[in-house]
């Protein structure tokens, strides 16, 4: 149960990244398929994807999360619906509430900013920057809230499919 939590965590750091105002998939946008490129936190032989979708009528995202795990482990399919402007959003982690959610701000076409809570109670924020070509996205997160969990401090990046 508890690595179910820590892969629900991880998730929720990923969401932020849906800053771009676009709703039509181009390279200058961040709509499209991404993969992650360093998952050194993750098992062996795990992947994670993550699809953007345009949402809503004012700019707002969907993000499919699949992490592609190892034989044998459950596949783990996580979804968020946010309108971009800070409310928070719940995370669904196949097909059901998972308690946490996140507050997805566009500060501009390249970058965001994310609170995210579990129940309610801050857990972490996230920075996220796409490259000026759209084919890379770096994610700072910063961890410190979630219990049972240290305080955690990572850069993750995701490379355009």
């Amino acid at each position: 149960m508890k690595s179910y939590r820590v892969i629900g965590i991880a998730l929720v750091i990923f969401a932020f990244c849906l800053i771009q105002a676009s709703s039509l998939p181009a390279a200058d946008s961040a709509i499209g398929m991404w993969v992650r490129k360093d998952i050194t936190t993750m098992r062996p032989g795990t992947a994670i994807t993550m699809q953007i979708e345009a949402w809503g009528m004012k700019g707002g995202r969907k993000l499919t999360y699949e992490v592609i795990a190892p034989k044998g482990m459950q596949r783990i399919i996580s979804t968020i619906e946010s309108p971009m402007d800070g409310t928070d959003a719940p995370l669904m982690m196949n097909g059901r509430p998972t308690g946490q959610t996140m507050g997805i701000k566009r500060v501009d076409d390249h970058h965001s900013i994310t609170t995210l809570k579990m129940n309610g109670k801050q857990i972490g924020i996230s920075r996220g920057t796409f490259s000026a070509d759209f084919n890379t996205l770096t994610i700072e997160d910063e961890m410190y809230g979630a219990e049972g969990m240290e305080p955690v401090k990572q850069t993750e990046i995701w490379i355009r499919r």
